[in-house]
């Protein structure tokens, strides 16, 4: 699947030229191992909302008595008579994608990273019991997920309101799907079910109980290796692009068969003392001099890491052509490129497409 016209000449140049970027920086910690792996505990069973006011996004067992309501950002609060259950999901903090329930793992188990921990938990502060054990599950109702007993949670709702006290949280991965469902069960401040209680058992089933309603994916996740054997992984908007293939040193995500309009991500190893941005520049006087190729100013493009973006705008016969070039790099010397391709019209229309993958491309 090749590329014709300028935009060879174009990838040429950067790849001469490009002998001087750093590449984006990763963000990622290392995968935490789980501190414990028990079998299924096989928590599915039909589900028993009491009254439910509000049509639940998920299915999940509730104890007789339970109440259930809506709250701004929150899929929904269930309220039983000792706990609030808190359930929403996440797929972002601090501009990058969480892909799944062990990404979250590594922010909670991270000091460097307590702060973004709070972000995608939602807490204001939290502490994690030291006399029990962090669970992981392979396998909750079909999904891969973990139970961690709190000491002490902080919970603040979108009204200002405050829920302080000791429970757990149930995070879960996303059934072929990036991002994670998190429940939060904090004991109230007036209730008698602590955590080892049977009433703190109850909620924390109730928690591992639920099951998602069956919904199209949003984002398809691709992990593996660039042609020059650097491993990565991005994410990229579920029936925007036809697959990924190799092509030479690049990547392609295709939107047509043709290969004519899509997304192209090459890595480069290069020198670390030029700045992103200066390449662009130097890029641009190298081309100033062509009949039909203009240039936008360069501005910053933020992902998972700030990227430097370009827009091309040239012709093919009598076709306009367009394309955006976003660069990143870092001080070890790894250079990441993405470039949208196409027709002026192709690449308007997939421009959320580019931005799916300059929010989740991480080096590995």
């Amino acid at each position: 699947m090749k590329r014709t016209g300028k935009k060879l000449l174009l990838l040429f140049l950067i790849s001469v030229m490009l002998f001087a970027l750093p590449a984006c920086g990763k963000k990622k910690e290392s995968d935490a191992e789980p501190t414990e792996s028990p079998d299924n505990p096989g928590q599915k069973g039909t589900p028993g909302v009491t009254e439910p006011s509000i049509t639940l996004p998920v299915e999940i067992d509730l104890p007789g008595g339970t109440s259930v309501r809506e709250e701004k950002g929150v899929l929904f609060v269930a309220e039983t008579p000792d706990y609030n259950l808190y359930v929403f999901d996440e797929d972002t903090v601090e501009n990058s994608a969480i892909f799944d329930a062990n990404d979250v793992i590594a922010l909670v188990n991270s000091k460097e990273q307590e702060s973004l921990a709070k972000d995608v938990l939602r807490l204001k502060e939290f502490s994690i019991s030291a006399d029990s054990k962090m669970k992981a599950y392979d396998n909750i109702n079909g999904m891969q997920g973990y139970l961690i007993p709190m000491s002490s949670m902080v919970y603040e709702g979108s009204s200002g309101d405050k829920t302080e006290g000791a429970g757990f949280v149930v995070i879960y991965s996303k059934p072929d799907d990036v991002g994670v469902y998190i429940i939060l069960g904090i004991q109230k401040a007036n209730g008698d079910g602590a955590p080892d209680s049977e009433s703190g058992k109850l909620a924390m089933d109730t928690a591992l109980s639920m099951i998602p309603k069956e919904t199209e994916p949003k984002y398809v996740a691709w992990e593996g290796a660039m042609p020059d054997e650097t491993e990565v992984r991005f994410a990229y908007k579920n029936g925007g692009v036809l697959q990924v293939v190799t092509d030479g040193d690049d990547l392609l995500l295709p939107f047509n068969e043709s290969g004519e309009a899509g997304i192209l991500i090459r890595h480069l190893q290069n020198r670390a003392d030029m700045a992103a941005k200066d390449q662009l520049q130097d890029l641009m006087e190298s081309l100033k001099d062509s009949d039909d190729m203009a240039f936008s100013e360069i501005t910053t493009a933020q992902g998972r890491v700030e990227y430097q973006k370009v827009i091309l705008s040239y012709t093919q016969g009598e076709t306009k052509m367009k394309e955006v070039l976003c660069l990143c790099s870092d001080s070890k010397g790894s250079c990441w490129i993405l470039d949208l391709y196409g027709t002026e019209a192709e690449v308007n229309s997939k421009e959320e497409d580019l931005q799916a993958l300059l929010w989740s491309l991480e080096e590995e």
